[in-house]
């Protein structure tokens, strides 16, 4: 049997595939401007995009400096939709996320914003109900791969790091949640991922 007591999912690019450029190429239409160069100054370099991830902002804040920083013109509800549909559900992973809870509870960490942790539940609730808790870096104030983001969930847990699988899609934050002790997978699609928790004893 397993030591493992907690499965630890990421969000986006695991349960929830994203499709970015989709979203560059609807905000492009709205201003104007070519979509790599909305890229780069809201989810570029500059760091908008993760300081929004980070809780730096609140989602009419940061609708407010986007607006000011590519020439926005459509209003918060339209920009909100237009950032909440970039994202699907991937419902291959969410099976495999039935199959856990039948075993280990679940739970979320997640680099996103307000903007998508306050619609989880009325856009999302086929992804909120299998989670609990849902940790977003908004509310830890910390983001992958920092340590302070791991120690952040794990305190939130209240589990060992020992005891805890993480998923994620990023090689980076799955070799950061090793270094402190966690299990980790890093996630390449769900057929290997299957294959991975039931080598854990998580799925039958």
């Amino acid at each position: 049997m397993s030591d493992i007591e907690l499965v630890l999912f990421d969000l986006g690019g695991v349960v929830c595939p994203f499709d970015h450029r989709g979203r560059l190429l609807r905000l492009a239409d709205d201003c104007g401007l070519p979509p790599d160069e909305i890229d780069a100054r809201i989810w570029g370099s500059g760091g908008l995009a993760r300081a929004f991830d980070a809780g730096e902002y609140s989602s009419d804040e940061w609708y407010a400096l986007v607006r000011d920083r590519i020439g926005l013109r459509m209003d918060f509800a339209r920009f909100t939709n237009v950032v909440l549909d970039a994202l699907s559900v991937d419902t291959d992973v969410l099976a495999l996320v039935d199959e856990v809870r039948e075993r280990r509870p679940t739970a979320l960490l997640t680099d996103n914003p307000p903007l998508l942790r306050d619609a989880m539940a009325s856009r999302f609730p086929t992804v909120a109900s299998r989670f609990d808790p849902m940790l977003f870096s908004c509310d830890l104030r910390a983001l992958k791969p920092s340590p302070e983001a791991f120690a952040a969930a794990l305190a939130r847990l209240d589990r060992p790091a020992e005891r805890v699988l993480f998923i994620d899609d990023t090689a980076a934050n799955a070799d950061a949640a090793r270094a402190l002790g966690m299990d980790a997978i890093h996630y390449t699609g769900a057929g290997l991922l299957r294959a991975a928790l039931r080598a854990r004893d998580l799925i039958a």
